[in-house]
């Protein structure tokens, strides 16, 4: 490359210009002499070859002291029919002192396209009419893109800022011409906008600071945030003299500032590196690179653009090379279809580990845009939900029949279901066994299908499948159902005393147990108290969603406005409440319930205790929601608006059932293997998806299956605890991943792998009982004896098989639902401070919190880099369980007189709290969609053509069914309250506003009307809710 103005001082550089007939450098091994011959050196910047050659006959310069023509002509006018040299040389670009100072003081990295206010114009016509100016603040991430990729589209040349040279927009890269620039590059030397932009002047040092600030949003300036570097920086520009920097570099050093900061004490190594073999003249072959850093170089290298910035300033390895690398240590299914052959894949891989313990199925569905791609790898169509063998292509005049027949049976898919199999061990990442399309509209036998499929696979391959993860949806809760009932043998456990039965079914030889995602669980249970169309009724309390917004705005409380927030994007309230009980039991009870499985430190006796706990309080709350439906009205108590929804009760009480049944089994029949529940459900699952959307924000079918390469090595990373991938989150709501890197000590590993006897099972069962009846009878919610209690959890029992009572979450139904007159609130028996203060403390329930990610390589050997060790699996495989003590005792959680302990809760759901507070600071990237390289092959079909077809014909056939929206229907219905007949004589001013008006406002405690079922009813106001932005 051509020397910039910096490098013009160098004394390697300095010592060429003072040789006689040097022209100009081309690259660091090659130079050109005024005679027109290009010199080969022997190593960078050594001159011997040089001054060999200008004293050799070959330099028509120095034979007889001759002057050439070639000194009579203008060596900067390079002729375009110049074609002939030795060898074919890459294209040196426009560089000289013009060039170089355009090139180094221009923020942009191109020129001479379209003017940016004219393309925004042209591209936002919606948002930039004629009379309103372009500003790029007013565009989102997607409209940058777009905006930015348009203006590089249109311009004419690019600018390479960091060596100051100019390049065409079309430059070849490599040519012959003997001026060692290309055809396009000297036709752009003619170029009256280029000679126009070197005549403009250019950013100085005191008008830097007005360049927009768009221009500088760069990864590299990111890392000027690091206080450290930033000292270093200050340390650069108020010294001019070098020696001052690098000294307080190496005080740092020693001082341990940078102990933190493995990516920058790993780079500094590679410099090292770099340094001494360029000093020793030895090419950069064979350059050693961590773990570390290849998995730092990986995850930069998503934006090629930008990693070449950062390669060619401070090394790194070649995008081939990370490529291979991916590519060798990624196991991907070759068929997205659900084969044999996948499920073998992971057997496989399970057989190299050396694990025959407990292997988790789970499987979920997300979102996709909706689109056929054909794929030449696959050979047919993607997209749609026909089988493979319907949608295949063999010639282009295919495809017209194959998209027609997809839209006669609409059949584009909406969806994707994708099905992991895991070893249950933290390091070690799932694996993929089928990417299936469809449109969200699988019907129970349709999933259960597909999981007995699976079973069959894994039997066939030896693998002993113990749980299969889900997060609640209706039809996967039934399909699990389904395969529950589908045994004629089952594994038991039974407890008379309190009437506890359950039982999962035996298959293939080895029981299975179905398991609801305990993260979904959680934010579950968030949202019950987020909607507005719900009013929880506790006995002597209510649980309301304003409860919440109080405790985010007390001063003296660390619940924050993000946690409350916009969090379920439905109704944000504030109210001011009296009093808390019945919140703080409930966020106690099924705040335990999820971090029975979430914890990863307690024993198994505690989490039996948790567990049951939060059985026996439901089964109590939901009998006396019926209860009080039949004595006093079921207008006021009732199963749709007093209580959680009913699939949420059966989510919840399937919890308990089966972190019982997980027990058992490992203690029968993998005594030897820990139980770590918190891998069970779909989590691993949820990190693909989450990890797919920044790779692809929103992705189609085909581009989700190609992306998986990318997203599995990345997975990979994560696990492996190197270099953290997660971000700071600004709000509580959605997944939060807690993919932990660290391993387990021992210690655990021992704890949860000590099992519970029978006596134990049955004390964690008893105190369990005991406290939930003693937080039902604080509420005054039961009144039953022993015999009675066991009646009813018989009677719910049955009750609880019915599947048709469970009922699915709708947002845009709950805004319809209204709001119902409860019984009148009994003052509570203990302070009010006490309780708010308490129950802010077990709040925490409610905050997901964030927490969303050495080996040495040789760049130029062919072998594979071990991505990650799994020290937990070592330590399973090859120590003896050893034999725990004692378990932990149990807290009272009540006082003998039968009063709330208060302390004793707040620090028993510390103790247990899966997720602390922190904040960290991440890479937050959102790569661009990796393309793969695509040839003609002889006997392929194109696959451009193909597509373009496809595309063609989708738009003719995709005509889409003008649904009526149901806000707007809620709308009209409530227009027609006004046609309502009323009796003579009887004035109701503001019927459709529920009587609210300027005269009558709208407070709490005060009283509206409300029409339902044919009635006119007066309420009176208990919470206000309100919508914030």
């Amino acid at each position: 490359m051509p020397p910039t103005r910096q490098k013009l001082n160098d004394p390697r550089i300095a010592r060429f210009r003072s040789l006689k007939n040097f022209d100009k450098i081309i690259d660091e091994k090659t130079v050109r002499c005024k005679c027109g011959v290009i010199i080969r050196l022997d190593r960078p910047f050594r001159t011997t070859n040089f001054e060999r050659h200008i004293k050799s006959k070959n330099c028509i310069l120095g034979t007889d002291k001759q002057q050439s023509l070639y000194l009579f002509f203008d060596q900067n006018q390079d002729s375009e029919g110049e074609t002939e040299s030795h060898e074919c040389l890459p294209c040196i670009g426009l560089f000289g002192d013009s060039y170089t100072n355009y090139a180094t003081g221009t923020p942009s990295g191109y020129g001479g396209g379209e003017r940016p206010e004219v393309a925004g114009k042209r591209l936002f016509p919606e948002k930039f009419p004629q009379d309103i100016p372009f500003s790029r603040k007013k565009l989102n991430k997607d409209q940058i893109q777009e905006f930015n990729t348009t203006l590089q589209a249109t311009s004419l040349w690019k600018i390479d800022q960091f060596e100051g040279v100019i390049r065409s927009a079309k430059c070849t890269i490599m040519t012959t011409n003997l001026s060692g620039l290309c055809g396009e590059c000297i036709d752009l030397k003619k170029n009256n906008r280029l000679k126009d932009a070197l005549k403009s002047r250019r950013a100085t040092p005191s008008t830097t600071k007005f360049i927009p600030k768009f221009y500088f949003n760069t990864r590299l300036i990111g890392l000027m945030k690091n206080q450290n570097l930033r000292s270093l920086w200050t340390c650069i520009i108020t010294n001019n003299n070098d020696s001052a920097m690098w000294a307080s570099l190496a005080q740092m050093g020693m001082n341990g500032a940078f102990n933190g900061e493995k990516t920058f004490t790993e780079l500094a190594s590679l410099m090292l590196q770099i340094k001494t073999k360029e000093e020793a003249g030895i090419n950069m072959k064979g350059l050693r690179y961590s773990e570390h850093l290849t998995h730092f170089f990986s995850l930069l290298s998503e934006s090629s653009r930008e990693y070449e910035v950062f390669r060619k300033e401070l090394g790194g390895m070649s995008i081939q090379r990370i490529r291979q690398i991916r590519a060798s240590n990624t196991e991907l299914i070759t068929d997205p279809n659900l084969v044999l052959d996948n499920v073998t894949k992971f057997a496989c891989i399970a057989k190299e580990l050396k694990w025959e313990g407990p292997i988790l199925l789970m499987t979920d569905c997300t979102k996709i845009r909706s689109k056929l791609v054909y794929s030449q790898e696959l050979g047919y169509i993607t997209g749609s939900t026909l089988p493979s063998s319907e949608v295949s292509v063999s010639d282009i005049n295919d495809i017209h029949e194959k998209i027609r027949n997809i839209y006669e049976n609409n059949a584009l898919a909406t969806q994707v279901r994708v099905i992991v199999l895991k070893i249950p061990i933290g390091k070690i990442p799932p694996i993929v066994i089928a990417i299936l399309p469809t449109k969200g509209d699988e019907s129970a036998e349709q999933i259960f299908n597909i999981l007995c499929t699976v079973l069959d696979f894994a039997r066939q391959n030896n693998l002993n499948i113990l749980s299969m993860g889900a997060d609640g949806a209706r039809s996967e809760f039934n399909a699990q159902t389904k395969i529950m009932n589908s045994s004629s043998t089952y594994f038991t456990f039974d407890d008379p005393f309190y009437n506890v039965h359950f039982k999962v079914p035996v298959i293939h030889g080895r029981p299975l147990v179905r398991v609801q995602d305990p993260k979904h669980a959680k934010k579950t249970a968030r949202n019950q108290l987020f909607t507005g169309a719900r009013h929880l009724s506790l006995g002597i309390d209510t649980i309301r969603y304003d409860q919440l917004y109080l405790l985010a705005h007390q001063d003296k409380h660390t619940l924050l406005k993000r946690d409350v927030l916009n969090v379920d994007k439905q109704d944000d309230a504030e109210n001011v409440p009296s009093d808390m009980i019945g919140l703080f039991i409930y966020l106690f009870v099924l705040g335990e319930l999820c971090d029975a499985y979430l914890n990863r430190k307690i024993d198994h006796k505690a989490r039996i205790r948790m567990v049951m706990r939060a059985f026996f309080f439901l089964k109590v709350w939901k009998d006396y929601i019926q209860r009080c439906g039949s004595i006093h009205s079921s207008k006021w108590y009732n199963m749709q608006h007093s209580i959680i929804s009913m699939q949420s009760f059966e989510i919840f009480i399937s919890m308990a059932e089966s972190l019982i049944m997980l027990i058992m089994i490992h203690r029968e029949y993998y005594p030897h293997y820990p139980l770590f529940l918190w891998e069970h459900g779909t989590e691993a699952l949820e990190h693909i998806f989450g990890i797919s959307r920044q790779v692809i924000a929103d992705f189609n079918f085909y581009e989700f299956y190609k992306i998986q390469k990318r997203v599995m090595y990345r997975d990979k990373i994560s696990r492996a605890g190197l270099i953290n991938t997660s971000r700071d989150r600004t709000s509580a709501g959605g997944y939060v991943f807690d993919i932990d890197g660290t391993s387990l000590s021992h210690e655990t590993i021992e704890c949860l792998r000590t099992w519970p006897s029978e006596d134990d099972f049955k004390e964690a069962i008893r105190i369990g009982h005991s406290e939930a009846m003693s937080f039902a009878e604080y509420l005054q919610i039961d009144n039953r004896t022993a015999l009675s209690m066991q009646q009813l959890i018989r009677r719910d029992e049955h009750s609880s098989d019915d599947q048709s009572n469970l009922e699915i979450i709708d947002d845009d139904e709950q805004d319809d639902e209204q709001c119902q007159n409860l019984a009148e609130s009994i003052e509570p028996q203990k302070e009010i401070e006490n309780i708010g203060t308490a129950a802010f403390e077990v709040s925490r329930l409610l905050l997901d919190e964030s927490d969303d990610e050495s080996n040495m390589g040789n760049e130029n050997e062919a072998t594979n880099i071990s991505l990650v060790t799994f020290p937990d699996l070592h330590y399973i495989l090859s120590q003896k369980p050893v034999h725990q003590k004692q378990f932990e005792k149990f807290d009272l959680l009540f006082t003998p007189e039968g009063f709330v302990n208060y302390k004793v809760i707040i620090d028993t759901r510390k103790n247990h709290d899966a997720f602390t507070r922190h904040s960290k600071s991440a890479f937050n990237k959102q790569a661009q969609p990796e393309t793969s390289e695509t040839t003609e092959k002889s006997g392929l079909l194109n696959l451009n053509n193909a597509n373009r077809l496809i595309t063609e014909l989708t738009i003719d056939l995709n005509v889409q069914e003008n649904c009526r929206n149901r806000r707007k229907e809620r709308w009209e219905g409530r227009k027609r309250l006004a046609t309502i007949p009323i009796a003579v004589g009887t004035n109701v001013h503001n019927i459709i506003d529920a009587n609210v008006s300027d005269i009558y406002n709208l407070i709490s405690g005060g009283y509206l009307i409300i029409y339902s079922d044919n009635k006119l009813c007066i309420a009176q106001i208990i919470s206000m809710y309100e919508k914030q932005d």
